[in-house]
């Protein structure tokens, strides 16, 4: 092979590279649902029970629903929601969804 050819070849291979470089968008960064969802809990601050509370809020789950599947009392899944808006500053159950979906 001539110096030219392989001359010609890297030229093709630099233009090549440089034009991923400037021209072709970076790859985007996809976050799993459970980086998500780790990440809006270590932001608030969230004890282990607000999180599992959480999830079920976000599943649509009930306050009597929440209570069996955690085997604990209704008044405690309130105390928990309770605490949940407080600490993430929404009025209902609603905005805290809505808030979660934004992040």
């Amino acid at each position: 092979m001539s110096s030219a050819a392989v001359l010609f070849a890297v030229t093709i291979l630099a233009f090549f590279l440089l034009y991923h470089r400037v021209y072709l968008p970076a790859p985007i960064q996809v976050r799993s649902e459970q980086e998500r969802f780790d990440g809006f809990a270590a932001q608030y601050e969230l004890s282990s029970r607000e999180r599992e509370i959480l999830q079920l809020v976000l599943a649509g789950r009930s306050n009597p629903e929440m209570a069996g599947n955690l085997y604990i009392s209704e008044s405690t899944v309130k105390f928990h929601i309770h605490n949940l808006l407080k600490k993430t500053g929404c009025e209902n159950r609603v905005s805290l969804v809505a808030l979660y979906r934004s992040t």
